[in-house]
């Protein structure tokens, strides 16, 4: 594999970026053909990358993904409004799904705009106003799929349905949908999910306006649902273990007899300053009051508790489809706005420019609330079938297969829009090659397969052999491959050179 198809190769950008930053050398194959090759001949004429991981990644939702070999992959599925120019240096930011980037706007406490002079003393907030391009498409998903009707194919599943599923690939139908500015904001609300835990919300927290105080509400109410929850699964537990005649008003009476006698051994337990039992005491009296709480909702008196156990089993079912379903709109956050349907803005405390630069992380990629939804589904997680695990993005790629312990494969999104090639780079850039295909339309590589190899020495090996298209130069190979000139830099060596090998340093 010519190594310049990896830099033709708009996702290999990036994952090349992280190559060279955790080793300073990177060899690629040979430009006039490979010295061997490992794969069936009929593999010749595909455009693909084969390359090597080391680490299996934990985490690829945007939300929660924050380390570089997680990165690799999703760099190449979602879209950040902003993207890195992959040549120039120093590293300067670019558009990549806006129209152009984002220029400040100024406002004091009064909600003033202010000159772009302004001076800092007087800027209480920062606003960005994000456009982002019309046309942009979803890779492919079932998530998006509808019938001809119009209604939704999968948004709805069944423990039938979910019979026939072990992986993304066994939905029959899949669709996309135009890219808005309403799935970069739900991601920014995403943030604040309790259940996500979010490395960069503290810090978020801290400049956009309002998000710390959506993050408390909505912790709030989630824990107000998981208690719910709790208590309707406790209180058919309760029912259960009464005779089948019993009544709701003798299980009422019951549970107004131990809320009285836990309040009475509360109340010692405070006098005597038992410090390591009140808590737990208080937590069992504040459990019983909930379930009398929630036990005036029914009619009391002759209702059986055999009669109560299905409404319960019922509300629990709501409960439960509530709880997994958090409703991360039902709280305001002022500081994130939908002006148009491709359009919202950011408002930041004081001055923050470091935001755009965030702007270029996935972080603030965007996610579609129907992928939510469709993920979150009961029955789907426990099948590993989640957006931790299958990202839904507008990249160049897309996750074709994910077998971390063995295999990753990276397809084309057939959706992407391309994107041309940078024009302009580092003074070394032209005579290296790496600007010969400027300007033309990305991506060049259909597929990129990535290996499990969790040591460097056999992945140097397999690098020689041609099972891999590049690779970091360890300890153990470095007199193989390199040799330092008498200025002190580092050149290939001539067996390295025959077999056309370009080295990449950083």
């Amino acid at each position: 594999m010519d190594l310049a198809c990896v830099f033709k190769c708009e996702a290999m950008q990036k994952i090349f970026s992280v190559l060279a930053m955790s080793g300073t050398l990177l060899l690629g194959g040979c430009e006039s053909g490979p010295w061997n090759n490992p794969y069936p001949a009929a593999q010749a004429s595909e455009k693909v990358i084969y390359t090597v991981f080391s680490e299996r990644p934990k985490h690829l939702d945007p939300a929660r993904s924050y380390n570089s070999n997680e990165y690799e992959f999703i760099g190449n599925i979602y879209e950040p409004p902003l993207q890195y120019h992959y040549l120039t240096r120093p590293y300067v930011l670019d558009p990549l799904t806006v129209e152009s980037i984002p220029t400040p706007e100024f406002f004091d406490t009064q909600d003033k705009r202010l000159p772009a002079n302004a001076p800092a003393e007087s800027i209480a907030y920062t606003e960005y106003e994000v456009r982002i391009k019309k046309g942009i498409k979803y890779q492919p998903h079932p998530a998006f799929a509808k019938d001809p009707a119009g209604r939704w194919y999968y948004q709805a599943l069944t423990p039938a349905d979910l019979a026939k599923i072990d992986t993304l690939a066994d939905f029959k139908h899949t669709d996309t949908r135009e890219l808005v500015a309403e799935d970069y904001v739900y991601q920014i609300r995403r943030l604040a999910h309790p259940r996500i835990h979010s490395p960069v919300l503290s810090i978020m927290s801290t400049y956009i306006v309002g998000l710390k105080e959506y993050s408390t509400a909505l912790a709030a109410y989630h824990e107000t649902l998981k208690s719910r929850l709790e208590l309707l699964g406790f209180l058919i537990q309760e029912c259960e273990k009464l005779p089948a005649s019993a009544t709701v008003d003798f299980l009422w009476t019951k549970l107004k007899r131990q809320q009285q006698q836990q309040f009475l051994e509360t109340l010692a337990l405070s006098f005597t300053r038992d410090i390591d039992n009140v808590g737990p005491a208080r937590q069992a009296l504040k459990k019983t009051n909930l379930l009398l709480a929630e036990l005036k909702s029914y009619p009391l008196g002759s209702l059986a508790v055999s009669e109560l156990v299905p409404k319960l089993r019922a509300e629990l079912i709501q409960a439960e489809k509530q709880f997994r379903d958090l409703d991360i709109g039902r709280f305001p956050l002022s500081g994130v706005r939908i002006v148009d349907r491709y359009t919202y803005r950011i408002r930041v405390h004081k001055q923050y420019p470091q935001l755009l630069y965030w702007m270029a992380m996935p972080f603030f990629a965007p996610v579609p609330i129907e992928a939510d939804r469709f993920y979150n589904q009961k029955g789907l997680k426990e099948k590993n079938i989640s957006l931790d695990w299958y990202p839904v993005g507008t990249g160049a790629y897309y996750l074709a297969k994910n077998d971390p312990n063995s295999k990753m494969i990276m397809q084309r999104n057939p959706n992407f829009r391309g994107m041309p090639y940078p024009t302009a780079g580092e003074a070394t850039d032209r005579p290296h090659g790496l600007l010969q295909d400027a300007g033309q339309n990305m991506p060049f590589v259909d597929k990129i397969i990535y290996s499990l190899d969790a040591e460097s020495i056999p992945v140097w090996n397999k690098f020689l052999q041609g099972y891999y298209d590049a690779a970091g130069v360890n300890s153990d190979s470095f007199d193989q491959a390199v040799k330092i000139d008498t200025v002190g830099d580092a050149r290939l060596t001539d067996e390295m050179e025959k077999k056309g090998i370009r080295l990449l340093t950083t």
